[in-house]
């Protein structure tokens, strides 16, 4: 809008020119025709006097009009160019924000590749953790078992008598540090070949208790003597 009224501007200003131009060709064109209509030199100066009274006021308002479109024109123009300015700057500012769309973008490409990457990795924990825990569940099955069959192979007394050393006396006693379980649970086979032999050789003794010190068996079996 603001190149639009500089353009309109301008025309106006031509024409005021022109204008201009024709007022002084009549002032011309009046003081031929005065001289050939054979007034006084009185009356003819009189009539000019008017004529140009008239034409000053004419000139007058003309001028005041070109004054205010000169000065519009040099406001529109520097609208025009404060706007071009302007326009410089926002397409800098553009160009700066396309860049930084772009390179967003290609980090919005790279994390969804990482993302698909993780979950593809999440999907093989996940399955390897279900193949972890019907291990585990296995185990736990074998464990329960072999403590069923481990406590069927003892008599129930001494079975009895093992839980309650184990699960209460030595806690009452404060001997945890102290204690190490019966000698089955002490030494692992080095093949299964020897498990007969072994257990025919020790028997019984399997099931004995193994203590740090002579102390501290007898502090336990004055507690059992006890109960």
């Amino acid at each position: 809008p603001l190149v639009e009224k500089c353009t309109e501007l301008n025309t106006n200003l031509t024409s005021l020119q022109f204008k201009k131009k024709d007022s002084d060709a009549a002032v011309e064109s009046i003081y031929a025709m005065l001289n050939r209509a054979g007034m006084s030199a009185a009356e003819r100066d009189e009539y000019l006097r008017n004529q140009i009274s008239e034409s000053k006021h004419t000139l007058k308002s003309k001028q005041k009009l070109l004054n205010e479109s000169t000065h519009q024109i040099k406001s529109s123009s520097e609208n025009v160019q404060e706007m071009g300015s302007t326009l410089t700057s926002s397409q800098s500012q553009l160009s700066s924000h396309k860049q930084l769309l772009s390179s967003l973008s290609s980090k919005l490409v790279n994390l969804k590749a990482q993302r698909d990457e993780l979950q593809g990795e999440r999907v093989a924990v996940q399955r390897e953790l279900g193949v972890l825990e019907e291990s585990r569940a296995d185990l736990r099955d074998s464990v329960m078992n072999s403590q069923i069959a481990y406590d069927k192979s003892m008599p129930y007394s001494t079975r009895a008598g093992l839980k309650h050393l184990t699960s209460t006396l030595v806690a009452e006693l404060n001997l945890e540090d102290n204690y190490y379980g019966p000698v089955i649970e002490n030494f692992e086979l080095a093949s299964e070949n020897f498990r007969t032999a072994v257990e025919v050789a020790a028997g019984n003794s399997l099931l004995h208790v193994i203590v740090d010190t002579d102390e501290t068996a007898a502090k336990l079996m004055r507690r059992l003597e006890t109960q």
